[in-house]
């Protein structure tokens, strides 16, 4: 794949990350929705949980149906950050992290997401077009990604 005569950022990040070979973390093998559920993601995740969800603070709800793609839900009482996403190409990776696909405006995103017991954050998020969102847990703008909680029932 090659943009502008050069191979493409995001093919570069993805072919990196997967290989092991920028350091950090490698596949375990696990493919799959299972991943979701083995690594507890399944339910509800907020900044706040004892909070209802806002802009300030959003929530996520993830679901692996029975059948179908799993999913991720974001509830921010904004309609242009509220969604349902299906998740694709699920990998888990040694570490405590979870690399998934899922659709974003205008391409897909690469999002890999760091799981250390009941808490979560992106790790790295990578637009189709190479426009990175997140790397090492720090946004393009150099803020750092806020760490979700497991809620209770979630």
């Amino acid at each position: 794949m090659r943009a502008n005569g050069r191979i493409a950022p995001a093919l570069t990040v993805l072919l990196l990350m997967l290989c092991g070979c920028d350091g950090g973390p490698r596949p375990t093998g696990e493919k799959g929705p299972a991943v979701i559920t083995k690594l507890g993601l399944q339910g509800k995740w907020a900044l706040d949980c004892a909070s209802d969800f806002s802009r300030q603070n959003p929530h996520m709800i993830y679901t692996v149906p029975a059948v179908g793609a799993p999913t991720e839900q974001l509830l921010a009482r904004d309609p242009r950050l509220d969604r349902v996403t299906p998740l694709s190409d699920i990998v888990e990776l040694e570490g405590g992290f979870v690399q998934w696909v899922q659709k974003a405006a205008g391409g897909q995103v690469t999002a890999v997401i760091k799981v250390d017991g009941l808490r979560q954050k992106t790790w790295n998020a990578v637009m189709s077009d190479g426009t990175v969102f997140v790397a090492d847990g720090t946004f393009s703008g150099g803020s750092q990604t806020p760490w979700f909680n497991k809620c209770a029932g979630g």
